[in-house]
């Protein structure tokens, strides 16, 4: 703590990916906060684009509900888990994790009794990543309730977002701000640590077509609009030239 704060002193400015981290720190270290710059993270556009998939209205299709992520406890794997047992006698629903880490017990103390809910432990590259989201129907973000999910936009967002996916999360303070930025519903939210309201919020993206192709248009032109490299870029570039 004592050389990080003597960096973030020695420092003009201290890059951050949110307001809400910003001001944690600030308050963290004692730090003015105008001294904190937020710009959306660099993240991998090569890999990660929307696909050429047409949603069609066929009602006796599988929806596909996808989570990625390492399992850490901001991401509420168990809210998760819960709702995919809620929805077990959906035969039209299936949820998808993808990844290992922290928390993995929860997974691997149910999945075997869940019969909708499947997981892949192995490690995926982002062309393999890439192609998950491209199959999935619903993208599936944070529920964990704890400060650093509050304060947090996941990479795993951005992801969904890139790829022109319908996104359910948690509405945490960051994700919050970020739907404020729109005029337009690009993502939903519920409760964290919320299972009914997760498998409640599912089951509406599952029975509505409209609802899935207007937050997967809406998703994507708000990553562009307010996420993109090329916004980042332009932030950065703008804070330079001040100097």
């Amino acid at each position: 703590k004592y050389f990080e704060k003597k960096a973030f002193n020695d420092a003009t400015y201290v890059l951050t990916d949110t307001p809400q981290n910003s001001l944690f720190y600030s308050e963290l270290f004692g730090i003015s906060k105008e001294r904190f710059v937020d710009i959306p993270l660099s993240t991998n556009e090569e890999d990660y684009y929307p696909g050429n998939t047409v949603l069609e209205d066929n009602r006796n299709a599988c929806i596909k509900v996808l989570f990625i992520g390492t399992l850490v406890p901001l991401h509420g794997i168990e809210t998760i888990v819960r709702a995919a047992s809620l929805l077990s006698t959906k035969s039209n629903i299936h949820i998808h994790i993808v990844g290992d880490g922290q928390d993995k017990d929860v997974v691997r103390n149910h999945v075997n009794d869940i019969a909708n809910l499947s997981w892949d432990r192995c490690w995926r590259t982002p062309h393999e990543l890439n192609k998950e989201i491209q199959e999935s129907d619903i993208c599936l973000g944070i529920f964990g309730n704890t400060e650093k999910a509050d304060r947090v936009c996941p990479y795993k967002i951005y992801s969904y977002a890139q790829c022109a996916k319908p996104i359910i999360t948690a509405a945490t303070s960051c994700i919050n701000s970020l739907v404020d930025m729109s005029e337009k519903p690009w993502l939903q939210t519920v409760p964290t640590n919320d299972p009914f309201a997760l498998a409640d919020m599912i089951l509406r993206f599952a029975n509505s077509i409209d609802m899935r192709k207007t937050y997967s248009h809406n998703s994507l032109v708000f990553y562009e609009s307010h996420l993109s490299n090329s916004i980042a870029l332009e932030k950065l570039l703008r804070l330079l030239s001040k100097h």
